[in-house]
């Protein structure tokens, strides 16, 4: 256990980029995400009840941001937002606030049209 963390404080899983596009696919309900769905749900609520974090880093922000189609990635950006809810696995401080800021400004471009 970390020194830092309480005995009740929600377990942190990193997700391989790989992993957030099978919830993705699933929240989505592609083809593909079918045989995640269980997972999704349980996911899901464990974030409600804040038993987990997803954190982010800045890693999946740029991997998302290489994807050109716009539509895709908004819908992807959705689910890491959701998910993660603005959790990353350093402070913020610790990021290049630069870097952080422009690529997920890049990330979420016309997401709110």
């Amino acid at each position: 256990m970390l020194m830092h963390k309480k005995p009740n404080d929600p377990k942190r899983i990193y997700l391989d980029q790989n992993k957030w596009v099978d919830l993705s696919r699933s929240y989505y309900q592609k083809p593909l995400g079918i045989q995640f769905t269980a997972t999704l749900k349980q996911a899901k609520a464990a974030v409600e009840q804040n038993r987990v974090r997803f954190p982010l880093s800045r890693v999946h922000i740029l991997e998302t941001i290489k994807n050109g189609n716009a539509s895709q990635r908004r819908e992807f950006a959705q689910v890491l937002v959701e998910f993660s809810q603005g959790w990353t696995i350093a402070p913020e401080k610790e990021i290049a606030r630069c870097e952080y800021n422009i690529a997920l400004a890049s990330a979420l471009t016309n997401f709110t049209r």
